[in-house]
């Protein structure tokens, strides 16, 4: 029943974090402060993508492309409409692929498409974002990962969501989302978090965006790595109106 079915955008706990905001000290600013921060998963352990390394070169060629292709594309995700029969029973034959639960819906496409393709362009995007923006400002991340791929940023590890998260995003001049690009059109919890925290957020474009906050007034929002990297350097060079 698609026409009935409903649901609400996720939220921030506000009165929780204007304890903890309000509770910052002068160490706290000396400890979390940056120019550019982002805090979140590489996705380099959510992608079962790279665990397939036996497919033949034409299948493996196919999917890098179409992967590439998508990395560069906001708001409209076109993976699915790529995925014929043949490659996907191909991709079946040379990977321990996914195990459905008995009663589930056995959809063999988005399987593909969602777990092993929609996670490696995560991890391929926010790499090689971070990588861009490293070569031009000063970008500090929270992330358990190592991170030797991206040796111009500091990794300060993972950050406690209930005291130190609230901090950095208040703390940033600019925050950063990439939304994962499984969540076709909806809002991740990030954003909420970060603008909860009275943070200024820079984001990827997401369709319901528009229908809760005003681009450019609430948030900023970037659709390619030309466009960001510009965007950052305005709002940084701007604090009356990043603050604003």
């Amino acid at each position: 029943n698609p026409d009935n079915i409903f649901y609400l955008p996720l939220a921030a706990d506000t009165e929780h974090t204007d304890l903890i905001l309000s509770s910052i000290t002068n160490s706290d600013y000396d400890k979390y402060q940056a120019d550019v921060s982002f805090i979140g998963s590489l996705y380099s352990e959510k992608c079962p993508y790279n665990k397939a390394t036996n497919l033949p070169p034409y299948i493996k060629g196919y999917l890098d492309g179409i992967i590439a292709a998508q990395e560069k594309v906001y708001g409209y995700y076109f993976i699915d409409e790529l995925l014929t029969d043949n490659i996907i029973k191909e991709f079946k034959e040379h990977v321990s692929f996914y195990q459905f639960p008995e009663k589930a819906n056995k959809n063999d496409k988005e399987v593909l498409s969602l777990l092993y393709l929609a996670n490696k362009i995560t991890e391929q995007e926010r790499i090689h974002l971070l990588q861009a923006l490293s070569k031009h400002f000063k970008v500090d991340i929270y992330t358990f990962h190592d991170t030797p791929m991206l040796p111009l940023i500091r990794n300060h590890g993972s950050a406690s969501s209930d005291v130190e998260m609230p901090k950095i995003f208040h703390l940033s001049k600019i925050n950063l989302n990439m939304t994962a690009k499984a969540i076709r059109s909806g809002i991740p919890l990030r954003i909420w978090d970060i603008l909860g925290s009275n943070g200024f957020l820079i984001t990827n474009y997401q369709k319901e965006l528009e229908d809760y906050f005003k681009i450019g007034v609430d948030l900023e929002i970037y659709e390619s790595e030309k466009d960001l990297i510009e965007k950052i350097q305005f709002f940084l060079a701007h604090s009356g109106l990043r603050k604003k």
